[in-house]
């Protein structure tokens, strides 16, 4: 089965609830990205206004009902498509920084060198591959949490604002009392300089929906400086997308279609490697920590076994919308959770391939919400003090 890629740039006109399908007394919290499970109700909704598919067919039930189908994967949309901080990532705790002032600041750390200099720690420091543990170095390091980082190595913080509310509803999931409330929201895309705020990730499909998804291409809009103000001013309908329960518009833009083929990822998998979740992680058979068995059910047969592990965990809530009512939560290891495996022999080919590609598409259960995404051997996890 050929699998094939999308990165799909997201403009929100208006700012964005997505709730963990629970209520928290006069506080609704948000995820700090638009989920794939939102994301897939809203490309619902948009396959049947714009591509003609219908609702009561067996590919679209396929398609947007089924959870474990595994030829699709929606992706968790985060700012600028910025990945969580694994937890192995620590810094200094006194840093210089005003705490209250860094809430409002978009960047608080960047990564300006990639070894630090001995006995003196003034960065981030990666322990997934070090011999010594976070303590050992310094008893002034915390894990870096909470947090993204792009593709140089910046570290952001979560772009979550508050939003005060008038009344409540029950018809909607909100909490059932008369006054205020609070409701965190992802921000909506910056009006007059777009390319300040977007949100993006990356769609995973087989041959069978290739048709479908391409038409959320625009051969006008090739990258994201592509998308201007005069394109949020004038929003072209067939390229808009309703998100969550107040369905607030917004614009979607698919780009960089690929075939997910053998790349240069492979070359480097030897005896030794990491695996880092960049979404939350719900293995078939949940035991605390993070262990080998878990990571490779996706490869049955091969051998391997621990070094060492960074692992935090979570609860999965949700709301079935077609049977109205909660989902049972789900413990699950949180994104940024990763492990340093060994293995007995080199891997073969086949299994570097199966490895690669399960990398993409994601392990474990709800693969279909992108959960279970994952990067082999990133390069944060070589940042360490110089020698």
């Amino acid at each position: 089965m050929t699998m094939h890629s999308l990165d799909l740039l997201i403009y929100p006109l208006d700012d964005l609830h997505c709730g963990y399908g629970i209520q928290q007394g006069n506080i609704l919290p948000s995820y700090p990205y638009i989920p794939g499970r939102v994301l897939r109700g809203a490309l619902g909704g948009w396959e049947i206004r714009v591509a003609g598919l219908n609702n009561t067919s067996d590919d679209f039930k396929t398609l947007f009902y089924d959870n474990e189908e595994n030829s699709v994967s929606f992706p968790n949309c985060t700012n600028k498509g910025m990945l969580p901080a694994p937890l192995s990532l620590f810094k200094p705790k006194s840093c210089g920084e005003d705490q209250h002032a860094a809430l409002f600041k978009e960047t608080f750390r960047a990564f300006v060198q990639r070894a630090i200099p001995s006995g003196f720690v003034t960065a981030p420091i990666d322990f997934l591959r070090r011999k010594e543990m976070p303590s050992e170095v310094s008893a002034t390091l915390k894990p870096l949490k909470n947090c993204s980082i792009d593709g140089t190595f910046i570290v952001n913080s979560p772009g979550v604002s508050l939003s005060i509310k008038s009344h409540h509803d029950e018809k909607i999931r909100r909490v059932g009392e008369d006054g205020l409330f609070i409701e965190e929201v992802i921000p909506l895309s910056n009006y007059y300089e777009p390319k300040k705020r977007y949100y993006k990730g990356t769609l995973y499909y087989s041959d069978q929906y290739k048709d479908l998804f391409e038409k959320l291409s625009e051969p006008a809009v090739s990258s994201e400086r592509a998308v201007n103000h005069e394109k949020i001013e004038n929003p072209d309908q067939t390229h808009m997308i309703f998100i969550g329960h107040r369905r607030v518009a917004a614009l979607v833009y698919g780009i960089n279609h690929r075939e997910l083929v053998d790349n240069n990822e492979q070359v480097f998998l030897d005896k030794e490697f990491t695996i880092t979740f960049t979404s939350d992680f719900m293995p078939k058979e949940f035991s605390y920590p993070l262990s080998a068995s878990q990571i490779m059910e996706c490869i049955s047969g091969l051998k391997v076994e621990k070094k060492r592990v960074f692992c935090g965990l979570t609860r999965i809530h949700g709301y079935d919308v077609l049977g109205k009512k909660p989902n049972i939560p789900k413990h699950a290891f949180v994104a940024g959770s990763c492990i340093r495996l060994k293995c007995s022999t080199s891997l073969t080919k086949k299994e570097k391939v199966l490895l690669f590609q399960k990398s993409k598409t994601g392990i474990g259960l709800n693969t279909k919400n992108g959960y279970g995404r994952f990067k082999i051997n990133w390069g944060i996890h070589d940042i360490k003090e110089a020698s």
